[in-house]
């Protein structure tokens, strides 16, 4: 792995710090004005004090702006050479941590995060600061949540947000719970009656019954299991037949 000691140094009262610069010359072995502690696998980034102005930096002269990134990075491009790249270990960044769902109850989204970190924080704010909880999983109605989650060497890893809808309708697939008829909610595993935009399946032994004058309405069906119906119980678009009846 190798790592950059740049020459962006502090600024007091719009001056360069001497001190700051010299240190980070010892670092990367470039001789600066104080004892050599150079590094091995740290290297020289861009001289950047000389990059001011109105369009480059804002006005406290620090912090860079619109075009001024773009100056920055093309200094920076100069200074990732040959010499970088084949004296160098890239460090590949951790990926965020990705959150799987499932159906908790007709109005609840079980949200659980990767198992094996240090700690773990539930949180619906942007500032990813409020506790809502320190457990690997969160169930929720409504609302928009990330966990935030720290690793054995404490580096801190946020996950995408995950939005939770009033209505779960179509978003989660909905399979049989055990036999009974389509119109119990008991007969669901998430335990509501499937809808025309939903994914069913009827899990492998189980028998569900449409009753008469009543129609079972879905998106897809797959019938691992039985569907039996009145004569005058109707179904509503496509089945898919996996060795079911």
């Amino acid at each position: 792995m190798g790592c950059f000691s740049g020459f962006e140094v502090q600024r007091f009262s719009a001056r360069v710090w001497q001190p700051v610069i010299d240190a980070q010359n010892d670092v990367i072995g470039v001789n600066g004005n104080t004892q050599n502690n150079y590094i091995n696998g740290v290297f020289e980034g861009p001289e950047t004090d000389n990059l001011i102005g109105p369009n480059i930096r804002t006005s406290d002269s620090i912090h860079f702006i619109g075009g001024g990134h773009r100056i920055l990075a093309s200094v920076w491009s100069q200074k990732l050479n040959t010499n970088f790249f084949n004296n160098s270990t890239p460090y590949l960044p951790t990926p965020p941590p990705l959150i799987t769902t499932e159906c908790n109850g007709i109005s609840n989204l079980l949200m659980k995060a990767p198992s094996g970190q240090h700690t773990y924080l539930w949180t619906n704010n942007n500032e990813v600061t409020n506790n809502l909880s320190t457990s690997t999983s969160y169930s929720a109605s409504s609302g928009s949540y990330r966990v935030k989650t720290t690793d054995a060497l404490g580096n801190i890893l946020i996950s995408p947000q995950v939005s939770v809808p009033s209505n779960f309708a179509g978003l989660i697939p909905i399979t049989s719970f055990g036999s009974g008829t389509w119109h119990d909610n008991n007969t669901w595993v998430c335990g509501r009656i499937p809808t025309s935009i939903d994914l069913v399946t009827i899990n492998t032994n189980h028998e569900v019954i449409v009753g008469n004058g009543l129609t079972a309405r879905f998106k897809r069906l797959e019938l691992k299991g039985t569907l039996r119906f009145f004569s005058t119980g109707r179904l509503q678009n496509i089945i898919s037949n996996s060795e079911g009846n």
